[in-house]
């Protein structure tokens, strides 16, 4: 490694190719994949695990304290990369792992047996985490455009969702906020709090608390991100059939109406 190095970044060469497969590509390429609202899922995907990648990058970084530090997490994160590059290479040449369906896995990767690296609790923290009393509960931006979305603000914004769905609104937040007070409790406890508040956590145990908080956080932006992105497209293919449907049945209504007049004009006896 050298100082112009820079970290590995996921998904790698193999794994797009592994995930395009899944997806329906016939070539291991996004082009390959034959519906456009599964290319656009695909999308998705990939950026999602991007997100991952970076998020790994910016936590390694807050522990390196020296060159020797910052070269030994760029190494970790190349032979990382290189193991799973090669398990999915192996991959790609057993078309068993790739049947159809495969998709609907990669679409659902926050299910309760899908577990990532930063959901077991931290035993350390760096020296560089925010204080404990900044660990304040806080629904994801993600989360809002979401919630937004579906309540059919235009600017998928809260201060413009339309008056009749404001209390449908105010309920999904309200919702939302008190899963993710009840997550920082659950946060604090596990670090020594016994009211579940931050300020109450021993002061040993503050920064592997505030890391865990921050990589939490993280995780559920990502999270949110992914789940937003994936309710858009799926709601512009739903408008998209919708419309093309609309357009056939109008089709077949003039075409009914055009041999409805001709029988008309026959039964009269100009036919």
């Amino acid at each position: 490694m050298t100082a112009e190095t820079n970290f590995a970044k996921a998904p790698g060469k193999q794994r797009r190719m592994y995930l395009a497969r899944c997806f329906g590509s016939t070539d291991g390429t996004v082009r390959g994949v034959a519906d456009k609202w599964d290319r656009k899922r695909l999308l998705a995907r990939y950026t999602m695990e991007a997100g991952y990648s970076a998020l790994w990058e910016s936590d390694e970084l807050r522990f390196c304290e020296t060159a020797a530090d910052l070269e030994a997490a760029k190494t970790r994160s190349h032979h990382s990369l290189c193991v799973l590059e090669a398990w999915h290479r192996k991959a790609l040449k057993r078309s068993a792992l790739l049947h159809a369906g495969e998709m609907k896995s990669f679409l659902e990767p926050f299910g309760e047996n899908d577990q990532m690296p930063m959901d077991q609790y931290c035993a350390v923290g760096s020296n560089h985490e925010s204080a404990v009393s900044a660990m304040r509960s806080r629904v994801p931006e993600s989360r809002v455009r979401y919630v937004s979305y579906r309540a059919w603000s235009p600017d998928e914004t809260p201060e413009n969702v339309p008056d009749e769905w404001k209390p449908w609104f105010a309920a999904e937040m309200e919702y939302q906020q008190q899963a993710y007070e009840q997550s920082l409790e659950n946060i604090c406890r596990h670090y020594g709090s016994e009211s579940g508040k931050p300020a109450e956590i021993p002061s040993a145990n503050h920064p592997a608390a505030a890391c865990y908080w921050r990589r939490w956080q993280a995780r559920q932006e990502m999270k949110a991100r992914f789940e937003y992105d994936l309710y858009v497209i799926a709601a512009n293919e739903m408008a998209a059939e919708g419309a093309a449907q609309a357009l056939t049945r109008a089709g077949d209504d003039a075409t009914t109406a055009a041999e409805q007049a001709a029988e008309a004009v026959r039964a009269l006896g100009f036919g």
